[in-house]
């Protein structure tokens, strides 16, 4: 487009799929997606909390060669160590994290409804202005035609000098 002479074609189709919010889905506002997205991650940090509750495996290894027999008679030496964690007692830890990432989840929650509700108010509010919109348009073209009516009356009088210069 740049150095290029004439004219330039401009397409509203090209632009719509990235709008959104769309009078047929009102949802799709990047606030209402934003919010989903929220509870979506608030509730995957339950799923982690509620892991916290099962027990830990961990596992070690340490293999070790030196170019000496020394001690051992042998210059190769593994240890593996494999050690299992059960949780007990934490004095309410895990229930308190688990706890407060299900209130989170509630609160996210309530910021998604608050903004379906927003959206779907914005959309409302936009199809009544459309609508005053369209009635203001009407009313216009119906006093654009009354008044060209009225001057071509006036005219036609004129013409045939039935006219008064008080009509004119």
């Amino acid at each position: 487009l740049l150095g290029e002479d004439g004219p330039v074609e401009v397409r509203g189709d090209a632009v719509q799929p990235f709008l959104k919010g769309t009078a047929e889905d009102p949802l799709g506002r990047s606030s209402v997606v934003a919010a989903q997205k929220k509870v979506e991650a608030a509730q995957k940090q339950v799923g982690l909390h509620d892991m916290s509750w099962l027990p830990t495996v961990s596992a070690e290894g340490l293999m070790l060669y030196q170019n000496f027999d020394g001690f051992a008679g042998s210059p190769f030496l593994a240890q593996a160590v494999v050690s299992l964690v059960i949780p007990l007692y934490d004095r309410g830890e895990r229930y308190t994290a688990t706890r407060l990432a299900q209130t989170q989840v509630e609160a996210t929650q309530r910021g998604l409804d608050f903004e379906r509700r927003s959206a779907r108010a914005f959309l409302a509010s936009a199809q009544a202005d459309l609508l005053a919109a369209q009635a203001e348009l009407d009313q216009a073209t119906a006093q654009s035609r009354l008044a060209e009516a009225s001057v071509q009356q006036a005219e036609d009088l004129a013409s045939g000098g039935l006219a008064t210069a008080l009509e004119l």
